[in-house]
């Protein structure tokens, strides 16, 4: 990012020059403020609270390189893209649609959108080059958590691919060409959509040294067992299934009607989404929601092994879940040693 400043900087210093200078000077604000907080409480502005972590664990992995940072390493691509208990790529594969759709924006369109999207692109890809060069995993989490801060860099990339399905819509045929593109769209979102929903609402905290995959191994059998988490879930008959189905619905009518306004072959001369143009959309998303549906509760437990530990760390959860499911009685277990929450990895 820096580089693409200087470079935008010796290109044209009158028009650019002081927009540059003014979001330079607004960074270092809060730069200065954390330097000055830093060495009042460490004694020196370039001291962080990671150089006096109280945990062994955390001061050893923080020690190596930048706080822990270096180079990108092949183990945090498979660990953080790739596993199938933490890789974004199962979590949300609808963030590898956003890159692509920055990528493509960033090569077409008008000159201020290709500069939007190559931005958003960049940032992106700092986070998570950051991300893939860490010295440790991040903990009981849900998916890479470290890439979260840069997601919302990426829809714009959506937005890039929904706009240009008006383009599909023209082609020749284009009725068979547009529903194949919204049901691999709907399928990646609903997985996205469906993976977040069950952790969210069921068990946010997810060891990774511990499980092949989180689906079968802990949240389908914490939602059989009739676990309910305070809110909602507990409020009425069906208020679980509420939880979790709800933020898909949602997800699916956004992304519906953003499809349908974009639709622009199949719109009636008012303007708006002929029938025949709903009906496609409206199936392509459900067949979509049901594949996504099917990937995430059936194939992916069946693909995946068991990890050796994933029955005791289900009891350790179900011991200290609150409030209590049909495991009625079951608490704490003295026997399960599993690595404390927080513990390094």
């Amino acid at each position: 990012i820096a580089a693409a400043l200087l470079v935008a900087l010796a290109r044209g210093w009158r028009e650019q020059g002081p927009t540059v200078a003014a979001a330079v000077v607004a960074a270092l604000v809060p730069v200065a403020l954390l330097a000055a907080y830093q060495a009042a409480v460490y004694g020196s502005p370039w001291a962080t609270g990671y150089h006096h972590a109280a945990n062994e664990g955390f001061a050893e992995l923080h020690g190596q390189g930048l706080l822990g940072l270096g180079l990108p390493r092949w183990e945090n691509v498979e660990i953080h893209l790739l596993s199938p208990s933490t890789g974004l790529l199962v979590w949300s594969p609808l963030a590898l649609l956003g890159a692509l759709g920055l990528a493509w924006g960033s090569a077409v369109g008008e000159a201020q959108a290709r500069a939007a999207c190559r931005l958003r692109l960049a940032i992106f890809l700092v986070i998570a080059l950051m991300g893939l060069g860490l010295s440790f995993q991040g903990g009981w989490r849900v998916g890479p958590r470290y890439l979260v801060v840069a997601l919302p860099m990426l829809a714009r990339g959506l937005a890039v691919l929904v706009a240009g399905l008006r383009g599909l819509s023209n082609s020749q045929g284009a009725s068979l060409a547009v529903g194949l593109a919204v049901f691999g769209l709907a399928t990646v979102a609903g997985e996205s959509l469906l993976a977040n929903a069950l952790a969210a609402n069921l068990w946010p905290h997810l060891d990774a040294t511990n499980i092949g995959e989180p689906f079968g191994e802990v949240l389908l059998p914490l939602w059989r067992g009739g676990a309910k988490p305070y809110g909602l879930p507990q409020l009425f008959p069906g208020g679980m299934a509420a939880a979790i189905v709800g933020p898909v619905f949602v997800g699916f009518a956004v992304l519906g009607r953003a499809l349908l306004g974009r639709i622009g072959a199949s719109a009636t001369a008012a303007g708006r989404p002929s029938r025949s143009a709903s009906a496609l959309v409206v199936l392509a998303i459900v067949l979509g929601g049901a594949v996504a549906n099917l990937a995430l509760t059936v194939s992916l437990p069946a693909m995946v092994e068991d990890a050796p530990l994933s029955e005791r760390n289900l009891r350790y959860i179900r011991s200290v879940y609150e409030p209590v499911g049909e495991w009625q009685g079951e608490r704490r277990d003295a026997s399960v040693e599993l690595t404390p929450l927080g513990a390094p990895r």
